[in-house]
């Protein structure tokens, strides 16, 4: 799985493993992210990551997540660290 599929980062790395053979889901909200950037061979689910109901639309057998899914405003970093922090990195431990 692959959160922030849509992103810059997350459409060229899973571009990446689906030509290394790898069957991958993509994930990403779209609040940044693109559809034109999704490879046609990814299965894509649009939700957020940091949203526990859109979690348990996720299929919970998958080998690795790749969390490249992110807020991306610089205020809210600044205004709600906490938060921002919460939504950045401890949302890993709600996809295992």
């Amino acid at each position: 799985m692959v959160t922030g599929a849509a992103g810059f980062v997350g459409a060229a790395l899973s571009r990446r493993l689906i030509a290394d053979g790898v069957q991958i889901i993509g994930v990403d909200n779209l609040s940044t992210g693109k559809l034109e950037n999704l490879d046609s061979e990814l299965e894509f689910i649009e939700g957020d990551v940091a949203d526990p109901q859109a979690l348990q639309q996720l299929p919970t057998a998958v080998a690795r997540v790749f969390h490249l899914a992110r807020q991306s405003s610089r205020g809210l970093s600044t205004s709600d660290p906490v938060g921002d922090l919460d939504r950045d990195v401890a949302t890993i431990l709600r996809l295992t």
